[in-house]
């Protein structure tokens, strides 16, 4: 009687293996390509409520400044909005994003930066039924493409009337 052999071959160990490595191949492929999408579609909401948070910061602030004027500052244009004789909003672009920086006199009381993707900032003031309009274009670069999204947030100066008192100082 002939001894039966016991294991595998070397053929029936490579049918099980080459299929098998073949189906965790494609797992991990699946795997990584939900991955990346879920990054992408993560920081496209992060830059789109940075956006979004920007032009609701901008507006306000915009609606109650009496004057807006673009200066030139060491990172470029900057966008100074004038609420009083000694309170103003800067607006500039820096590595991170934009700054806003709310300027006492020529302290700064309060600075928050958008942070957002590298891209061109482009700051414009126009006019408008009598009105200075600010305008804002922002391109958000995306690092793993090569195209940009353009934004522009457009916001009124001078919207919210300015208290007045009258001649006790009282507010009316």
């Amino acid at each position: 009687m002939k001894r039966r052999c016991q294991g595998f071959t070397l053929a029936e160990v490579l049918a099980t293996l080459i299929p098998l490595g073949a189906v965790w191949a494609t797992v991990a492929l699946a795997l990584h390509s939900m991955y990346e999408a879920e990054q992408r579609l993560s920081n496209g909401f992060e830059n789109a409520n940075a956006v979004d948070h920007l032009a609701q910061r901008l507006r306000s602030d915009a609606h109650e400044a009496l004057v807006a004027s673009v200066e030139e500052s060491d990172n470029g244009p900057a966008l100074m909005l004038v609420s009083s004789e000694t309170q103003r909003v800067r607006y500039r672009s820096v590595a991170e994003g934009i700054e806003r920086a709310a300027l006492v006199g020529d302290t700064t009381e309060h600075r928050e930066v958008f942070y957002m993707p590298s891209g061109a900032v482009g700051w414009r003031i126009a006019e408008r039924n009598e009105r200075q309009i600010v305008l804002l274009g922002i391109q958000l670069r995306d690092v793993r493409r090569s195209f940009a999204r353009e934004h522009e947030i457009k916001a009124a100066v001078g919207l919210v009337p300015v208290a007045s008192t009258d001649v006790e100082g009282e507010q009316p």
